[in-house]
This record gives structure tokens, sequence and C-alpha cells, in this order.
């Protein structure tokens, strides 16, 4: 009885307790030997446990109480990705009509929405890919990015949203899957795509068309995110390799399965370290985005629940070095601990 209570309700797990007693009255007044207390101690016990765990995990977080954003939905589709001009005066949105979606732009003042593009076919008896299609703003907030696949083909779908015209182009291999975009700059793309079984982080050039691979190991790498933090450029994706060194790794039979960290890879750098962000070894983050100049926001599940996060960076001292200058020049360079 305690297992089928404890593991087997939910946050619904009071009320459907007192269901079990009216429906049981003959337990209510038993006694369970294994616990050594009554059924209605254990009872209160429990509740009073859960109560106040969800209480403690409640506080300092909040939902929002405005802002909501009237979609014109009568047949309650699924909405599946969602992007933000630049501006935040516009929302572009996918809905998803078990195949066939439609990308919307909508005003958040007006709620006027325009239909940039339809594609695909309903199919009732094939699964439903809610992974495509992505949507990117251009920085510039003149410009819509839509990826999606036609017979196994990515396509890149540009709108103008000045001339109202649309470029399409085919993004070809090595990519077997995009799995996230964002724009780096007005004419470029940071995604996640996977090239033979793995996925990495790749920048991606418009105007000829090449790609440069910026990890390359056997660990998965996704949810590509550019952004500003001060005078830093970079990326901030979800990882679950183990450190921040990107190095070759060996690959085994057993392919890594650990949770999810974030890590910031610097592009004026260009080095093999990464910056871990967070280092939480039994819980995940995920999707994240950036704020503003400083902050940057992620999805957490550390509490059991999904919640957003924000953060930032900061400068740390890491250790210190001593530094030798000889008469030619040459430099040795001596730990502190040394």
């Amino acid at each position: 009885l305690w297992y089928y209570i404890g593991d087997n309700f939910g946050s619904n797990a009071v009320a459907n307790l007192l269901y079990l007693t009216r429906i049981n009255r003959s337990v209510e007044s038993g006694f369970l030997y294994v616990l050594g207390s009554s059924y209605k101690n254990v009872l209160e016990v429990w509740e009073l446990y859960f109560r106040r765990r969800y209480t403690q995990e409640s506080e300092g977080r909040g939902t929002p109480q405005k802002g909501a954003l009237k979609v014109k939905n009568k047949r309650n589709l699924p909405i599946t990705h969602l992007g933000i001009s630049p501006n935040g005066r516009s929302v572009a949105y996918v809905v998803n009509d078990i195949g066939r979606f439609s990308v919307w732009m909508q005003d958040v003042r007006g709620n006027e929405r325009t239909r940039l593009l339809r594609h695909g076919t309903r199919n009732a008896f094939q699964a439903t890919d809610f992974n495509y299609p992505l949507i990117a703003w251009n920085p510039n907030g003149r410009e819509v990015a839509i990826v999606y696949e036609r017979r196994d083909v990515i396509k890149l779908h540009r709108v103008n949203l000045d001339t109202k015209k649309a470029e399409v182009n085919d993004i070809t291999s090595p990519f077997q899957r995009i799995h996230s975009l964002d724009y780096s700059s007005p004419t470029s793309l940071v995604f996640s795509a996977t090239v033979r079984g793995f996925s990495d982080i790749y920048q991606y050039f418009i105007p000829t068309t090449q790609s440069e691979r910026i990890t390359n190991d056997i660990y998965d790498d996704l949810d590509a995110a550019f952004v500003r933090l001060g005078n830093q450029r970079g990326i901030i994706f979800a990882s679950n390799r183990p450190d921040s060194i990107m190095a070759p790794v060996r690959l085994d039979s057993v392919l890594p399965i650990g949770q999810f960290d974030l890590f910031f890879y610097d592009l004026d750098r260009r080095s093999n370290e990464l910056v871990r962000i967070t280092h939480t070894p039994h819980a995940n983050e995920f999707s994240p985005v950036a704020v503003d100049s400083a902050r940057f926001a992620y999805i957490s599940n550390r509490s059991g629940i999904a919640n957003r996060e924000v953060g930032f960076l900061e400068e740390y001292i890491h250790h210190y070095d001593q530094i030798i200058q000889l008469k030619d020049g040459a430099e040795v360079i001596l730990h502190a601990d040394s």
C-alpha cells in the first residue's frame, strides 16, 4: 500500500487517498503492521511531509499573471516552436495539424497575424514529426528563417518581412537532421545537427552555404543558442559531456548517457576549452536563450519540475602564475604552488 501511495499518485495524491478512504472504510480503522502505525496516522504524516516539501519548492517562484498572447486556434492544434522578434513586438510560431504545418507571425499589441509558410500534408497513420519546422529571427528584425524537411532534404526558407518575398535553399549533406536553430549574425546561423549519428554544434554561413564544425566528439550537443554577454560573443548549448575540454574521445560500445549541463563556447577566442555554466549530476538543463547583454535563461528540472531560470557569467581568479623573463626574451612560467 505504501509503495502504491507514494509512487503512483503524482500531484493529486491527497485527493486520491481521500477517495480511497471513502470507498474502503474498513481499512481506515485498520493497523499497518509493516509501518507500526495506524492507517490514519500514516495518512496524516504522509500528507504533512509532501505539503512541506512542495511549499518549500514553491518559495521564490511565481507564475506570470498577465501578458498571455491570444492565438486563434479553435481546433486546439499543437503549437510546437515559437520565436520572439528582437524588438519584442512580434512573435512567430508553428501550428502543426498532424503533419501539415503553418508558420504564423503575430503582432503582440494588435494581435494581427500573417501566415509566412504552409507546408506538408495531413497524415493520421504516421507519427507526426514535431521537431520541424524550426524558426529563428534575424538580428535585424526584418527576416525570419524557417528550417524544415521536404522529401528527406533539409530546406532553409527565409522570408523578407519588408518585401514579403521568400528565398529557399537546400542545406545539403553531411547534415542528417537539425535540432535547433539561431542567428549568430545577419548572414550566419548556429545550430545543433546530427552527422553520421552524432550531434554537434555548427556555424552555417548563408551567402556561401558553407559550414564550420565547432564540436566534434561522441557527446550529445543540443539546443545551441547565440548569446552576447558583455564583450563576449558565444554559443550556449546543452551537452552530456563530463568535462569542459574538447578533446578526441575514443568511441566505446556504450554511448554517454549522462545528464545534460550548459556550456559556453567563445566565438572570438576559438579555444578548445569550454566554460561550464551548470554542474548538476542529477538534473538536466536545456533550452538556453539570450535575455539581454548580460543574462541568459534556461530550463532546469533539478526540483523535479521544469522551471525557467536566469543566469549570468562572472569573472573569477582560477590561479596565479609566476613568470620569469630571461634576457633573451624567453619566459618561464611557474605555478604559484611551485
